[in-house]
C-alpha cells in the first residue's frame, strides 16, 4: 500500500526528493534493488547535498552516487552556484582612498 501511494506522490510531486528517497526506502525493504537505487538516485538528483541518503547509498553496497554521471552533474551544478552566491554575498573591496594611502605612509614613516 506505501508502495503505491508514494508512486501516486511522485507523480504529483515529482520535484520532491524525499518522496523519491522514501520510495526507494519502500523498495529496498521489499528487496527490490535496482528499483531502490534507481529512486535513491532520482533524490539525489534532486538533492545533492542529502548526506544521510548519500551514506544509505553506500552502505546499501550501490558504491558512490556521486561516481554517477548524473549525479555528479547535478553536484557541480550545485557547487558552482554555491559559489556564485558566496561571491555575491562578499562586498567588493574599495581600494584605498588617497587620504587613506597618506595616512597609511604617514603612520609607517612616523613609526620607523
Amino acid at each position: 500500500m506505501a508502495l503505491e501511494q508514494l508512486k501516486k506522490a511522485a507523480g504529483l510531486m515529482p520535484d520532491d526528493p524525499t518522496i523519491y528517497e522514501h520510495l526507494g526506502d519502500v523498495y529496498f525493504g521489499k528487496n527490490m534493488k535496482s528499483e531502490a537505487r534507481e529512486e535513491w538516485l532520482k533524490a539525489l538528483e534532486l538533492d545533492v547535498k542529502n548526506e544521510k541518503l548519500v551514506d544509505k547509498f553506500k552502505e546499501a553496497g550501490f558504491g558512490d552516487p556521486y561516481e554517477e554521471e548524473r549525479v555528479k552533474g547535478k553536484l557541480e551544478e550545485y557547487k558552482k552556484k554555491k559559489l556564485i552566491q558566496e561571491q555575491e554575498d562578499v562586498p567588493p573591496v574599495e581600494p584605498p582612498s588617497i587620504q587613506d594611502n597618506h595616512l597609511m605612509l604617514h603612520s609607517t614613516v612616523s613609526t620607523s
